[in-house]
């Protein structure tokens, strides 16, 4: 699982949050190391997974999450 951590950069998170929102369809709330992630599902996108996001800690994280095989 890859991650952005934007360290403080407030401005540069609710960029990059605003735009998931406007492009993509929520899906749900995955929580990963105890964090609950909103996580979004983008149909435009070229990854699989979904995208999440959360402010922790101070700190906004986004986090490219990666289907598990169950």
């Amino acid at each position: 699982m890859s991650q952005l951590n934007l360290f403080g950069n407030e401005e540069a998170y609710d960029e990059i949050v605003s735009d998931i929102k406007e492009k993509c369809k929520y899906y749900k709330v995955i929580n990963y190391n105890e964090i609950d992630y909103v996580t979004y599902t983008c149909s435009e996108s070229t990854y699989k997974g979904k995208i999440g996001f959360v402010v922790s800690e101070g700190k906004g994280l986004i986090k490219h999450i990666i289907p598990t095989t169950e």
